[in-house]
């Protein structure tokens, strides 16, 4: 089966999810082409949880200069570390869906197609077994973590990426 638009976009994220809503400005003849969960990178692993995380610990840190401010008994203080964690992930996931809310939740399956996208020239793509034909395409795929090999080896699942972080249910010993 092969489909010809004025544009495809390859990738749901921030880039791609901007390109669509300028693209909508002037026509509805577009794809949205995306491998992999959507909801952008920023809400699903990148800036958004890890500002609450970030929030999370400077709040339970300032225990330790209450009593400055006359407040004692604040190093009796304890992190519920797994529940600290699920709160994480409840504002990623609520953070996922405003995402999802106002761009994907609303495409049909003629505007949204998911899968991962093959380049067979400069206008021309594959998703499955279903073919594209474009105009224009513009690639806004992002960026993935890469753990080389020899340390997959070495560390299994030791090893933390923003792909699986915010999945943490206990966070590591501290040194």
């Amino acid at each position: 089966m092969t489909t010809h638009v004025k544009v495809a976009v390859i990738g749901a994220g921030h880039a791609g999810l901007n390109a669509i809503k300028e693209i909508r400005k002037v026509t509805d003849d577009w794809v949205l082409i995306n491998g992999g969960p959507l909801g952008t990178t920023c809400a699903r692993i990148g800036c958004m949880p890890s500002k609450v995380a970030i929030h999370l610990a400077d709040t339970y840190k300032q225990r330790d200069k209450l009593e400055r401010y006359g407040v004692s008994g604040g190093d009796a203080l304890a992190l519920d570390r797994p529940a600290a964690l699920e709160h994480v992930r409840d504002l990623r996931d609520t953070f996922v869906d405003l995402v999802l809310a106002n761009t994907t939740d609303e495409m049909d399956a003629d505007h949204l197609i998911e899968g991962y996208a093959e380049l067979l020239d400069p206008q021309r793509l594959r998703v499955g077994d279903r073919e594209i034909t474009a105009d224009a395409v513009i690639v806004a795929t992002g960026a993935r973590s890469v753990v080389p090999p020899a340390w997959t080896a070495d560390f299994g699942d030791g090893i933390l990426t923003v792909d699986n972080v915010f999945e943490q249910t206990e966070l590591p010993a501290s040194a």
